[in-house]
C-alpha cells in the first residue's frame, strides 16, 4: 500500500469523522472549501502524471455525480486539459449541486467552448455509457459518490461497474474511495467500483483498510490537502481565537473535544517490530517460555501440532499438547520435541491441563482451541480465567462456545487474554451477524475484556490495555461500542491492511497462534499481536517469493496474479521454516 509520507498519512478516520474534519477546517479554521477541492484534484493530477499508466494512455474517462467528489474529478479534468495532450471524456450522471463543483465543471465547459478545434473534451450522459468504447491503456476515474455514501448502490450503477470492472487493460482510479464502498467499513452488497488505485485526502478511511472495501481499493495513497491541524488540546485553543470570526461561536464540533484526538491517535497501520532474543546464555527451557496447547481432537490433530511446533521452532522453551485424541501420540515420531498428553475424556483433559499449569507457577501461555472439537465446561473456564500468571489465547473451535460463558470470561484475572476469530467465529462470539469489522472487533474486546485479532482481508487488531471497572463496563443506556469508547486510552486499533491469502490455507492460522504465544514471552503482551502479525506476513511473502522464483525461474518477474497463485500453495510447514529464518535475520541484525 503506497503512502506519501506526511503528517496525516497515518490517520485513519470513519466517514463521519472525515466529513467533520472537512467542515471544521472550513467553518472553524477558515479554510476555503474551493481551495480544498482544488488541492484535492491537483494532488491526484500531480501524482498520476508521473506514472507509467498515465503516460501510456490517450484518453481519461471521468464518471461524475452531483457532489463534491465530482468536483474533485472536475479539478482533475481541468488540470489534464490544461496541462497535457490527453483527451478527457466526462460521463455525467447529474448536474453538480454544490457551488464549488459547479465552478470547476463550468471551467471544463468553457474550455470546450473556447477550444472546439482541439476536440479534447467530450461531455456525455452517464445513462448512455453502454456505448462506451474503451481502448487499451485508457483510464477510468470514479468521481461519483465519495465517502458520503452509506447505502447500497442503485441497480443502474451496479450494472455500470459490472461492465467497467470486466474491461481488461484499462486503469481504474477512485477519487477518495471507490463508489459503493462504505467509508465506515460497513458490509455492502452488490457490485462496486473496483479500483486499481485509490487517491484519498488527509487520512485513510476505515473502509479502505478492512473487508470488504480493501478488496476494491487497490493501492491507496493519502494526500495532505490543507485540512486544519489536529492535535490534543490544539483545536479547542484556536477556537477561542477564530470561532466567532468564522461563524461557529458555539464550538460544538466533535473535533473540539480532546477525546476525539485521543481516539483517532489510537488508530494506526501495523508496524514492523524489533524482536529481542528469547533464549539467554544462562537460560533454561522454563525461562525461555512455556506453552500448553489444548486441542487436536480426533481427525484435527494437525491444528494443535502446528501451533505447538511454531511456538517451539521460534525459540520457545517447552511446548505441550493436551488432546482427547488417542492417535495424536503418533506425532512424536515426527515431532519428538513436543510433549503430548492424550486424555480421551473431556473431564480428564481439563484436570490434566490444571495439573500442568499449576506444576510450574510461573508466567506461561495457554492456547485453547486449535482442532478442539469438544466443549469445555463452565467450571474449567472459571478456573483458568482466575490464574493471574496465565496468558490465554483462545482460537479456532473454542471460540464458538464462548458466548454462553461471556460473563465469566469478561471478569477474568489473567495476565492477558487474546481472541483470534475470523468473521464467522466473531459472529458466534457476539451471537449475531458481522456487519462491520471494526465495530465487531471493538465490541468483542469490550464484551470479553480482551485483545482481539479479527482475521480476514484487511484484518484489525484491538489491543486492550487495561480492564474496565464495573462502573465503566456496565454503565446503563450505552451500546457496546459506546461503552468501549468511554475511556479511549484503554484500547488501540491497529490495521493490518493485508489481503491475507496467507490465512486461507488450512493450518496457517494455527501457525500464527503459536507465533503469538511465542511473542508474548519474547516481546510482552502489549506488543505480541502486532509483532506476530508483522513477522508472519513477512515470512509468508518469503515463501511466496521462494516458491515463485523456483517455479517461474530467477529472471521472471512475479506478477500480482502469479503471486496470488503461490499464496494459494502456501503450506504451514514452509511457513514455519520461513518464520525461523526471519527471526534469525532480525535477531542477527540486532546483535
Amino acid at each position: 500500500m503506497a503512502v506519501i509520507e506526511n503528517e496525516y498519512s497515518s490517520l485513519i478516520l470513519t466517514g463521519e469523522e472525515a466529513a467533520e474534519w472537512d467542515r471544521y477546517s472550513i467553518q472553524n479554521y477558515g479554510v476555503e472549501s474551493r481551495l480544498l477541492m482544488a488541492w484535492a484534484g491537483y494532488s491526484v493530477f500531480a501524482h498520476i502524471r508521473a506514472t507509467d499508466y498515465f503516460n501510456k494512455s490517450n484518453t481519461v474517462h471521468l464518471l461524475t455525480g452531483s457532489g463534491n467528489n465530482a468536483g474533485d474529478a472536475y479539478v482533475l479534468a481541468w488540470q489534464i486539459l490544461t496541462g497535457t495532450n490527453k483527451k478527457v471524456i466526462i460521463w455525467k450522471s447529474k448536474d453538480p449541486k454544490t457551488d464549488d463543483a459547479k465552478y470547476f465543471y463550468e471551467l471544463c465547459v468553457k474550455f470546450k467552448e473556447e477550444h472546439k478545434e482541439l476536440d479534447k473534451v467530450v461531455f456525455n450522459d452517464l445513462g448512455n455509457i453502454q456505448s462506451l468504447d474503451l481502448n487499451s491503456k485508457d483510464i477510468v476515474v470514479d468521481g461519483l459518490f465519495g465517502t458520503g455514501l452509506n447505502k447500497p448502490l442503485a441497480e443502474n450503477y451496479q450494472d455500470l461497474f459490472s461492465m467497467v470492472n470486466k474491461i481488461k487493460d484499462i486503469v481504474r482510479i477512485a477519487i477518495d474511495i471507490s463508489s459503493g464502498v462504505i467509508a465506515n467499513g460497513d458490509n455492502f452488497t452488490g457490485v462496486v467500483f473496483s479500483a486499481h488505485y485509490t487517491y484519498t485526502f488527509g487520512a485513510y478511511k476505515v473502509g479502505h483498510l478492512l473487508e470488504p472495501g480493501i478488496l476494491h481499493s487497490g493501492e491507496v495513497t493519502v494526500f495532505p490537502i490543507g485540512f486544519a491541524p489536529l492535535g490534543e488540546n490544539f483545536n479547542s485553543k484556536i477556537d477561542n481565537q477564530i470561532g466567532e470570526k468564522f461563524g461557529d461561536s458555539n464550538n460544538n464540533s466533535i473535533i473540539n473535544d480532546d477525546k476525539f484526538y485521543k481516539k483517532i491517535s489510537k488508530r494506526r497501520l501495523i508496524r514492523n517490530q524489533k524482536i529481542p532474543a528469547l533464549r539467554k546464555p544462562e537460560g533454561h527451557k522454563y525461562s525461555s517460555g512455556l506453552c500448553t496447547v489444548v486441542g487436536g481432537s480426533e481427525g484435527m490433530e494437525g491444528a494443535a501440532i502446528m501451533s505447538a511446533m511454531s511456538f517451539i521452532s521460534l525459540g520457545g522453551g517447552l511446548s505441550k499438547i493436551v488432546s482427547t485424541s488417542k492417535e495424536i501420540i503418533r506425532a512424536l515420531s515426527d515431532s519428538p520435541e513436543l510433549m503430548i498428553l492424550s486424555q480421551p475424556e473431556v473431564s480428564k483433559l481439563e484436570s490434566t491441563v490444571k495439573e500442568l499449569i499449576l506444576s510450574k507457577e510461573r508466567e506461561q501461555v495457554v492456547v485453547v482451541g486449535p482442532g478442539l472439537a469438544e466443549e469445555l465446561s463452565e467450571t474449567f473456564w472459571k478456573w483458568i480465567t482466575s490464574i493471574k500468571f496465565v496468558h490465554l489465547i483462545i482460537d479456532g473451535s473454542a471460540l464458538s462456545h464462548l458466548y454462553k460463558n461471556k460473563n465469566i470470561i469478561k471478569s477474568h484475572q489473567l495476565g492477558s487474554l487474546t481472541l483470534t476469530p475470523h468473521k464467522i467465529e466473531a459472529g458466534y462470539l457476539l451471537n449475531k451477524d458481522v456487519e462491520n469489522s471494526r465495530n465487531t472487533a471493538l465490541e468483542i474486546s469490550n464484551i470479553y475484556n480482551c485483545s482481539v485479532y479479527l482475521k480476514g482481508p484487511g484484518g484489525i487488531i484491538v489491543l486492550k490495555n487495561h480492564q474496565n471497572s464495573e462502573s465503566e463496563a456496565d454503565e446503563p443506556g450505552k451500546n457496546e461500542i459506546e461503552k468501549n469508547e468511554t475511556d479511549v486510552s484503554e484500547i488501540e486499533e491497529i490495521y493490518v491492511a493485508s489481503k491475507q491469502y496467507e490465512l486461507s490455507t488450512g493450518g496457517t492460522g494455527d501457525v500464527l497462534t503459536g507465533v503469538i504465544a511465542n511473542m508474548i514471552h519474547r516481546v510482552g503482551k502489549e506488543r505480541a499481536l502486532e509483532t506476530a502479525l508483522s513477522i508472519f506476513l513477512e515470512a509468508s511473502n518469503e515463501v511466496i517469493q521462494k516458491e515463485g522464483l523456483q517455479s517461474l525461474g530467477q529472471n521472471i518477474k512475479i506478477t500480482k496474479k502469479s503471486e496470488n497463485t503461490f499464496r494459494d500453495l502456501l503450506t504451514p510447514t514452509e511457513l514455519i521454516k520461513a518464520l525461523k529464518k526471519i527471526i534469525q535475520e532480525k535477531y542477527a541484525i540486532l546483535q
